[in-house]
């Protein structure tokens, strides 16, 4: 099989030492394959480092070597690793542009009745708008199916400002969004990013008419740590209201309750897991209500390598919490989900898409949700929907391994599911959590399919 094929040792392979080194597992980024191995196969691999020709691996592995080239560990040294992840990335751009998935955000109103103190938003100035021009969304929106006719889904979400403050506004655009999905027999679905403290059961009721299946609600930690950051604009707290108001949702809408991490977060999260149990929220509903914790980059007080470690704290303390509950209330327990990586996804869906936007209330597109309401980040205006500049090129184009460097070089870069454009262009770079916990979760991974540890 390798006679008359050279081999070279992959640059994208990891050594994870188990059981104090006396056993590895081997892992190949570009591959994506692992496979167990012995100490002394690892250190003979390892003095292989730099050698760009060997011709004799029948000799040193023995029977071990086809496994080895067939998981990736030895290429032919033909074989250009990088362009062979360039070329992945190029495919994953084809059949990202083939999506049947046309994901627009529209913003109501970039007002807002809440000061949170991280808040990206406040800075633009706000105006809550009554006239608006539903039209050119949906002469847009239509003229997108008419062009690309491998849609079949039409992806809405509400966004703001805080969106409920021009609820009659969403009501409007989203009867004429499904009458437009409809005509053309496309699946229609929405989901709104609300603070939570407008809903009603009013405002809920429609949800269902509305086709908004997807709620998400932002609550940091418990009642002292939110009150400090998610507060009205005289300064007092929004915790009880929020909570009182999630709690209205339907059992088996599906909500997303954003916690944004802090150590001041991360210390309150027993009150906070107590208070939505006493609310009915989680874990009753587990199955539709989804605790994510997330990073605030710049604005926390953590850094990224921090985050994520946080992040899998969070995981297990949740686990823990929710077991605790099952046993006292006969449900069944639940195990820790144990991550394995996948080939990477550097594409956004509304930044990296040709269609994809962000709307505001005046017609304006851009390609971020952090853009939106700035008028020097504007991508387009709907009615000439042609006329796009560096705002739209600059997200659409981007493409992280040809375009960053740091990503090019990174051996994590084949695995590397991070989408955020945005951050990229500023120079933010964000990583990816396989960067930091790449050997950790390997090593369960490991432990849970081959042995019965």
């Amino acid at each position: 099989m390798i006679k008359n094929i050279m081999y070279k040792l992959s640059e994208y392979n990891f050594f994870v030492p188990l059981n104090k080194g006396k056993k590895f597992v081997i892992y190949n980024t570009i591959s994506n394959a692992l496979i167990e191995s012995d100490v002394e196969q690892v250190e003979l691999l390892k003095s292989l480092i730099g050698s760009n020709s060997l011709d004799n691996l029948k000799d040193l592995f023995n029977d071990n070597i086809d496994l080895l080239i067939k998981d990736g560990i030895f290429i032919s040294t033909e074989v250009d690793e990088k362009e062979l992840i360039k070329n992945r990335t190029i495919q994953l751009r084809r059949d990202f542009d083939s999506s049947k998935f046309l994901y627009i955000t529209i913003c109501p109103t970039n007002a807002c009745n809440l000061r949170c103190i991280y808040c990206f938003e406040k800075e633009k100035g706000e105006k809550v708008i009554e006239n608006n021009n539903s039209s050119d969304i949906i002469n847009y929106i239509e003229s997108i199916i008419k062009e690309q006719s491998n849609i079949q889904t039409l992806d809405i979400m509400w966004y703001g400002g805080e969106p409920l403050m021009n609820f009659k506004y969403i009501e409007d655009i989203s009867e004429k969004l499904i009458l437009l999905a409809n005509k053309f027999e496309k699946e229609y679905k929405a989901g709104i990013i609300t603070n939570g403290t407008l809903l009603s059961q009013e405002i809920i009721d429609r949800f269902e008419q509305l086709k908004i299946s997807d709620v998400q609600i932002s609550i940091d930690g418990g009642k002292s740590s939110h009150n400090k950051k998610r507060i009205y604009k005289e300064g007092k707290g929004t915790y009880d209201v929020i909570l009182k108001n999630a709690s209205l949702l339907p059992k088996k809408l599906k909500t997303t309750i954003r916690i944004h991490c802090d150590t001041i977060v991360l210390n309150s999260l027993n009150e906070l897991f107590s208070d939505l149990e006493k609310h009915g929220i989680w874990p009753q509903r587990a199955g539709f209500v989804t605790l994510n914790l997330a990073n605030l980059k710049s604005d926390g007080n953590i850094s990224e390598g921090e985050f994520f470690k946080a992040r899998e704290f969070f995981r297990i303390m949740q686990l823990r919490y929710y077991n605790r509950w099952a046993r006292n209330n006969n449900v069944k327990q639940a195990g820790l989900k144990v991550k394995y990586p996948s080939i990477m996804t550097p594409f956004c869906g509304t930044a990296s898409s040709v269609n994809g936007c962000v709307i505001d209330d005046k017609g304006y597109a851009s390609k971020c949700f952090e853009d939106v309401y700035c008028k020097d980040k504007n991508a387009f205006h709907l009615k000439d929907k042609n006329s796009k500049n560096n705002n739209y090129t600059n997200y659409v184009d981007y493409n992280k391994f040809t375009s960053d460097i740091k990503c090019n070089n990174c051996k994590i870069m084949p695995i590397c599911e991070t989408n955020c454009i945005k951050l990229h262009l500023e120079n933010k770079v964000s990583c990816s959590e396989w960067k930091y916990l790449l050997p950790y979760h390997l090593k369960k991974y490991y432990l849970r399919e081959f042995t019965n540890k």
